[in-house]
């Protein structure tokens, strides 16, 4: 399953250069209001990290100002720069779940897999949210080929708490597809397309699981409309070469289950001898993409 990667998008803060200097005189030990909140896309992301500068060079020891900065590096992609201040406001302030969320999302876009999943452990067991559960269970996910049990619970937990956590079914649906319980899948798929219509990832997704059912033609037209949405050529290109691993996944059975080993066996001849073209001309990455799958030999 393609790792995931996408999570739910918030509200965005509306804060006005006016805004600031009233509100720094207003900052209390609760690190003021929502106007100096970064948010997910918000253009005004920018502006509220110099607010929380200002706020900060006149209180070094304001613990949810560190942790508010924090978030705004995260939101502005500079995970080096988050991580300083979101220890910070985890030394001064041990049992805020926020600041364990947010250096655990922090973290495991640092490569620290291990520390990211510590952080939402400790964030769920301080007070527990969906986001820090799908947290969780998303990088089990990821990450980990053996811990999908436990990332599924997470999953499962997350969606108790919010219904509307469109990660979430992705991710469930993506589990329910190993095991092969299909209908379970369509369910949760569903729920996402009812939640979020408008988008094209669900509708491809739709069309994926169509074909892994043997409904071809059904998973076509669900790609159609994907495409409608979303008629970049890299994500048809993605969903293209998902629909041709099903394909050879299903020559491979066939083959096995017909006891054909010699077809097999032919089979895997032309694939060495395809990459043993590739390499001699030089072309790494078609090498490195065939052996990685035999589809793109």
């Amino acid at each position: 399953m393609a790792p995931l990667l996408s999570r739910r998008l918030m509200l965005a803060g509306v804060f006005v250069g006016a805004v600031i200097v009233v509100a720094v005189g207003n900052i209390g030990s609760n690190g003021g209001s929502k106007q100096g909140t970064c948010e997910n896309n918000s253009a005004e992301n920018s502006q509220t990290l110099e607010f929380w500068n200002h706020v900060l060079a006149k209180d070094h020891a304001n613990g949810p100002a560190y942790l508010s900065r924090g978030r705004c590096w995260y939101y502005l992609h500079d995970y080096h720069r988050a991580l300083p201040d979101l220890n910070e406001a985890i030394r001064l302030d041990s049992k805020s779940a926020e600041a364990f969320l947010y250096r655990a999302r922090t973290t495991r876009m640092l490569g620290q897999i291990q520390q990211a999943l510590a952080d939402y452990s400790r964030s769920i067991q301080i007070k527990p949210s969906a986001e820090a559960y799908m947290g969780r269970g998303g990088t089990l996910q990821d990450e980990f080929t053996t811990e999908e049990e436990q990332a599924f619970a997470d999953f499962n937990a997350a969606l108790k708490l919010d219904r509307k956590l469109l990660a979430a079914y992705k991710y469930r649906a993506g589990v329910y597809e190993d095991r092969g319980q299909y209908h379970l899948a369509e369910a949760d798929l569903k729920a996402w397309l009812d939640l979020a219509p408008d988008t094209p990832e669900p509708y491809c997704h739709m069309g994926l699981l169509r074909f892994y059912e043997g409904k071809d033609a059904d998973g076509q037209q669900w790609f159609k409309t994907c495409f409608e949405k979303d008629p970049s050529p890299q994500n048809q290109q993605y969903y293209d070469h998902q629909v041709r691993n099903v394909y050879a996944a299903r020559q491979s059975m066939t083959r096995r289950s017909s006891g054909n080993t010699a077809a097999y066996d032919d089979y895997g001849a032309r694939q060495k001898h395809a990459l043993d073209v590739l390499e001699r001309s030089g072309n790494e990455a078609g090498a490195r993409a065939c052996r990685n799958d035999s589809s793109n030999c």
